[in-house]
């Protein structure tokens, strides 16, 4: 079902038209997020304000998408492969699924400027402890694969949830950047999508946070 709703997020400036998918309302496609998403506070800009609910939706989304990517990292990672290896693997998995997840990636940058606004202590600090739980949640995730990573591991992980939501905005190019790339290719030489992006960032982070042998 189409909407003709849009909206203009003054933090990433860009426009995208509003579709309501009979899917899982956690796992929204990379162009449609719903007007009352918490994305639609980001979209009112820097004074606005998350509610609870908005912190609900935002944790739901992440504990989903852990889900999913504990049976998308079993499946593409072979444990008996050398440690460079399967550090790469990691990688390319985490980035093919988190560019999959725009919306979830677009949380991750609105974490610290909105859904963690204009709340009171009793609310924001559920909400932290709450993320903590998903942090070590996916931390686990990474030992699992790559033991070797130790106590890093949670230091990869929280980066990598802070470079998705980093390069989620720097890689969607508003309309006016658009037309001027067309216009000019380039501007355009140093513009990566977002999956390329992420893998290359997320190899460079496991290359520096593992362990020499």
């Amino acid at each position: 079902m189409q909407s003709g709703l849009s909206w203009r997020s003054t933090n990433v400036r860009r426009s995208v038209a509003v579709r309501v998918a009979p899917v899982s309302p956690y796992l929204w496609p990379a162009a449609s997020a719903p007007e009352n998403h918490p994305l639609g506070r980001r979209n009112q800009g820097p004074g606005a304000s998350a509610g609870r609910g908005d912190q609900r939706a935002a944790l739901a989304i992440h504990r989903e998408a852990l889900g999913l990517l504990a049976g998308e990292l079993a499946a593409g990672i072979d444990e008996k492969l050398p440690m460079a290896e399967r550090a790469a693997a990691v990688a390319e998995i985490l980035s093919r699924s988190l560019s999959g997840r725009v919306v979830l990636c677009d949380l991750f940058g609105a974490q610290g400027s909105v859904l963690e606004h204009n709340v009171s202590v009793e609310v924001v600090a559920r909400y932290k402890r709450a993320s903590l739980e998903r942090l070590t949640t996916m931390t686990a995730l990474i030992q699992r694969h790559l033991p070797e990573l130790g106590k890093n591991a949670t230091l990869f992980s929280l980066q990598t949830m802070v470079m998705a939501g980093a390069l989620s905005a720097y890689s969607t190019p508003p309309p006016s950047l658009q037309a001027a790339y067309q216009a000019e290719p380039e501007l355009a030489r140093f513009h990566l999508e977002l999956e390329e992006y992420l893998k290359l960032a997320l190899t460079a982070t496991l290359l520096g946070v593992l362990p020499r042998r």
